[in-house]
């Protein structure tokens, strides 16, 4: 009697332990700080309880600063790298995107980083470049190409054979079309435009002169808060039934976009000081 007694007592324990959740695994980094593992009733799936909320301090930095100029991007950097920091440039000239990032944590020469904690340097292209970009080598009407260049005159660099802002608005505002009128005489000028005359068909005596340019130069940032950039432009015009279009093409833009994003990458490179800076970009494995 006292065995079937005993065996009664236990299954009722076992019955009674078996709906309570089950420790099977506790990983205890430091004091007061664990991950359990619970096992629980039928019906129910395996928990995991990280405790690191109920901590004064998370266990490790993570996530990603995204930083809005270089300086910033600096100072975030210099605050928080350690000696496994690395920084990474990726350029593709041909999107005219850069992008620097700092791995606060990145892999070392013998421990493994959890490249969870980042800073990012990502310039976004200047209104004045995106502007010009825009328009480039599209035909304008005379209204339109007059009015581009007022709005955009600050931009307009004069001097060393190029026309000032003021002269190339005075050329697309006073540009009259000639096709039934012959070229009498045509004269090369400092500014880099050329004077023409032009003389009735029948009247000699009738002479419309107008200034036309061949090219001009602008000054514009290729990224936001980074230097501007002397940029030579070709300028183009066409008379059809009277009416003039002009255009423009920017000479090189794609090197002028090289040099801007390399300029940026070497201030990251002299900044960062002892920090790494390898151009390309490193992708984290799959587990």
């Amino acid at each position: 009697m006292d065995n079937i007694k005993d065996q009664g007592a236990l299954a009722e324990v076992l019955v009674r332990e078996a709906r309570k959740p089950q420790v099977l695994d506790t990983t205890k980094p430091k004091v007061d700080d664990r991950v359990v593992t619970y096992a629980l009733p039928p019906g129910y799936t395996n928990l995991t309880v990280d405790t690191e909320k109920l901590l004064d301090n998370p266990r490790r930095k993570r996530g990603t600063a995204q930083l809005q100029d270089m300086p910033s991007f600096l100072a975030f950097v210099e605050r928080h790298k350690s000696n496994d920091t690395v920084a990474w440039a990726g350029f593709d000239i041909d999107q005219s995107k850069l992008s620097i990032q700092a791995v606060m944590d990145d892999h070392g020469t013998t421990d493994a980083g959890w490249r969870g904690f980042r800073a990012v340097y990502a310039p976004s292209l200047s209104v004045e470049w995106e502007r010009w970009k825009a328009m480039n080598e599209k035909p304008m009407s005379q209204l339109d190409f007059a009015l581009f260049i007022e709005r955009n005159q600050d931009d307009i660099t004069g001097g060393d054979g190029f026309p000032s802002s003021l002269d190339m608005l005075k050329m697309a505002t006073e540009f009259e079309a000639s096709a039934d009128m012959r070229l009498k005489t045509h004269t090369r000028l400092q500014s880099g435009g050329i004077k023409l005359e032009y003389v009735d068909q029948e009247k000699d005596e009738t002479i419309q002169r107008m200034t036309v340019f061949e090219k001009f130069a602008i000054g514009v940032p290729v990224f936001r808060n980074a230097t501007a950039w002397k940029i030579e432009a070709r300028l183009r015009y066409r008379v059809r039934e009277g009416k003039v279009t002009f255009s423009y093409e920017l000479l090189r833009a794609d090197k002028t976009v090289e040099q801007a994003g390399n300029e940026l990458i070497e201030q990251a490179r002299v900044g960062l000081g002892t920090v790494p800076l390898l151009t390309g970009t490193f992708a984290q494995a799959n587990s």
